[in-house]
């Protein structure tokens, strides 16, 4: 099986550019990214998100650019910690995941599309498990 670890350097030689990384793409991406307050389940489809307070999609899967950045939008729900009406449930926001993957470490932040509010700046790595803090 080919791995699918791409190696920046030789894309950006190769191209006449400067600028080096090493990062996964396609089917290495998949599976499970952990971090602080976040976890990023990636699949060919997009990839779900869970934090400690909210919940998330990304519409695509977050194929990184030969810099190993990405940007790519979906949802965000927030949670709010407390019991809420079963028939006014927290509602998704439109989001925009913006970020970049370095080696099997991806960093991004998220902000809402709707008003433009930054929520906040994640960073996840590859096979890790997440440190979350769930409502109650």
């Amino acid at each position: 099986m080919r791995r699918a670890l791409v190696s920046g350097c030789t894309i950006m030689l190769a191209a006449g550019l400067s600028g080096c990384g090493d990062f996964l793409t396609g089917p290495e991406l998949h599976g499970v990214w952990g971090g602080r307050s976040v976890q990023v389940t990636v699949s060919a489809d997009g990839a779900v998100l869970v934090h400690d307070c909210a919940a998330g999609t990304m519409d695509a899967r977050p194929d990184p650019d030969d810099d190993g950045r990405f940007m790519v939008t979906g949802t965000r729900t927030p949670g709010v910690g407390l019991p809420f009406p079963v028939d006014d449930p927290p509602q998704p926001r439109p989001a925009r995941y913006e970020g970049r993957i370095s080696g099997k470490t991806m960093t991004f932040s998220v902000t809402f599309t709707d008003t433009g509010d930054f929520v906040a700046t994640y960073e996840a790595t590859r096979g890790q498990e997440a440190d979350l803090f769930f409502c109650l």
